[in-house]
């Protein structure tokens, strides 16, 4: 079920003008081919969360290859998420998917979308499932290789967590509850 919340609401505007500063004009490249959106977004808003991660060389600093993920909030109240899979290799080029979202589960979906290649299934559909998670995740690392993986898996994660401590509507995003 989608979580419907007034993200723009004048309160959070203010946390977010206190905490972030005056909102940023932002284009975000893109080259979503599922969609069949070229298009580069433009907005105006607040950068909520940012995460890298990175594989091959020595280090941080010389990773050959890596992602970025950012989520973003607009004036208006949107979610914008993004990814940008880069790489210093002469024969690979640079990556870069983004979308805006009206609710923070569509947009949590999103970069689950991006990580897995594909909507996961919805829970209740879980005993016709056929494959095992391990082998979903193994066929799924073995397309993006395992490091990629475990760069965009990390890249999501500290994006995800650092925007939901950075928006206050967003705080129980950032967990699943369990009844």
């Amino acid at each position: 079920m989608a979580t419907q919340m007034n993200l723009a609401d004048h309160t959070f505007r203010e946390i977010l003008i206190e905490r972030l500063g005056d909102p940023t004009e932002y284009r975000i490249e893109r080259e979503d081919h599922v969609k069949l959106d070229l298009r580069d977004m433009k907005f105006r808003g607040w950068k909520l969360g940012e995460g890298e991660d990175g594989s091959g060389g020595n280090g941080v600093h010389e990773w050959t290859r890596g992602v970025v993920a950012t989520v973003y909030i607009t004036e208006g109240g949107n979610l914008i998420t993004a990814i940008r899979r880069w790489s210093r290799l002469t024969d690979e080029r640079d990556l870069a998917f983004a979308d805006s979202h009206s609710d923070v589960d569509y947009a949590y979906e999103w970069f689950m979308v991006q990580l897995w290649g594909a909507k996961p299934e919805p829970k209740e559909y879980e005993d016709t499932w056929s494959e095992s998670e391990d082998e979903v995740r193994s066929e799924r690392r073995s397309r993006a290789g395992d490091d990629q993986y475990r760069a965009t898996t990390v890249a999501i994660k500290h994006a995800w967590t650092q925007a939901c401590l950075t928006h206050p509507a967003l705080a129980e995003a950032d967990i699943e509850v369990i009844e």
